[in-house]
């Protein structure tokens, strides 16, 4: 790699029994075939010296060729911002923007996807659709499932790397597995993708690095395009991955004429979302509900349905920039156990948003409810709700509001999404912590 100050503006992307040999700033690169060593051949190596970690091999000088990195250096500083996450956050309308550009096209309800292209019937024939992603890419992928099982007629599974392969669960050859890595070199995430590809699945990727580990041993692909992100914790990043997913989503099923007014529903949706994501970041202030929470060190963030995911995540951040313990709770479990722990001293943050008003939410009744079951024990919640949402406020008296604007139902949890990061970044500050690099203290 070649370097600009702290920043790396080329990389060099090596392959599988590649070997490095670096001295005074020059780089060689030997590749190993299996064959017997051959000590004449290579004079400056001897079975004394030579490394058995490569066993009954011979090195081969190859050439690998470098390639420039797209981010360049005024895309990675602060640009007035006290931090990069606070940057990131309230760079994500424009992030979104390039996410979808040149790929959505709502003038003819159609979503161009060039990196899959050549496989798209092949996925909609699969026997499943399995999606491998750990942390923020996780829950951005159990975001998105609701929406996958709309549209598609295909089994959806979301399964946590970690572990997967010392499982050694059935892969079959008509299945399509998902890798989701914003880096591309999450090294559980291609410990799937090699056991996936032995198996002989269809492997596609997302990432948001070109080059990358990711990008190269998948079939296909998808790149989110959310610009280089500094911060060590996904903010625009995530959303957009959710918005990557929703467009995957929209071409695998570009032939099923029976979901075909959802489809357009939604690239509308996708259409507006970069204006209402600004909207809201310019009417958002967490500072007043972060300073009331400074000397908390518990927090239970809760929600049901497509908000579960924004639940999780959200719990994540305050864990990742404001090192506090906090966790995601279905509103379906709160009798079983965590209901105890409400009382007026406990934090919680609730979920209530609803989707339009065209929509059928079964689930909304049952927030509700749980939301005078929190009340009845003195819990005080900070709500995220809509700000027309006149049947939900005035059970709300004595609560912290936040109002949102509503948008369709698989798009909220970006939007929910907004303060849930804000707070995590304004208590970490007020907490002394390093919000750019999380797990340690000034």
């Amino acid at each position: 790699a070649e370097y600009m100050g702290d920043c790396c503006t080329s990389v060099i992307q090596l392959e599988d029994g590649d070997v490095v040999h670096v001295a005074q700033g020059a780089i060689v690169t030997y590749s190993t075939e299996a064959a017997s060593p051959h000590w004449d051949d290579m004079p400056s190596l001897s079975p004394k010296h030579y490394n058995h970690k490569f066993g009954l091999t011979r090195l081969c000088p190859i050439s690998r060729q470098s390639s420039l990195l797209n981010d360049e250096l005024e895309h990675i500083v602060m640009g007035g911002y006290p931090h990069f996450m606070l940057k990131e956050i309230c760079e994500q309308a424009s992030s979104l923007e390039n996410t979808m550009s040149g790929r959505l096209h709502p003038s003819n309800a159609t979503v161009k996807l060039g990196g899959i292209e050549p496989f798209v019937r092949t996925i909609a024939r699969a026997r499943r659709l399995l999606f491998f992603a750990v942390n923020s890419a996780y829950h951005g992928a159990l975001a998105v499932r609701n929406t996958l099982e709309d549209l598609l007629d295909i089994p959806i599974s979301i399964e946590l790397a970690v572990d997967y392969p010392e499982r050694a669960p059935p892969i079959f050859r008509d299945d399509v597995c998902c890798f989701i890595s914003f880096t591309g070199e999450n090294q559980d995430v291609l410990a799937v993708l090699e056991y996936c590809k032995q198996k002989g699945a269809l492997c596609v990727g997302f990432t948001n690095q070109v080059g990358s580990s990711v990008a190269a041993a998948t079939h296909c692909g998808v790149y989110l395009h959310a610009g280089f992100e500094a911060g060590i914790t996904a903010t625009k990043i995530y959303s957009s991955e959710v918005v990557t997913l929703l467009m995957f989503a929209l071409v695998i099923s570009e032939e099923n004429l029976a979901v075909a007014p959802r489809r357009s529903e939604i690239i509308n949706a996708l259409h507006e979302l970069p204006a209402k994501v600004k909207t809201t970041l310019d009417a958002l202030d967490m500072r007043e509900p972060a300073a009331e929470f400074q000397h908390n060190q518990n927090f239970l963030v809760m929600g049901r349905g497509y908000q579960m995911a924004t639940c999780m995540e959200g719990a994540l951040k305050l864990k990742q920039v404001a090192l506090v313990h906090s966790e995601g709770i279905h509103l379906g479990e709160l009798k079983h156990g965590p209901l105890a722990l409400v009382d007026e001293n406990m934090p919680v943050l609730l979920l209530c948003t609803r989707p339009l008003e065209s929509e059928k939410d079964d689930m909304y009744g049952k927030v509700k409810s749980s939301l005078q079951q929190i009340l009845a024990r003195h819990g005080r919640p900070l709500i995220i709700a809509h700000d027309d949402d006149f049947d939900l406020l005035p059970q709300s008296l004595g609560c912290r509001v936040i109002t949102l604007p509503r948008v369709l139902d698989c798009l909220q949890t970006i939007l929910n999404m907004l303060p849930l990061q804000l707070l995590a970044y304004h208590l970490g500050v007020l907490k002394g912590c390093q919000v750019d690099g999380p797990g340690a203290r000034r």
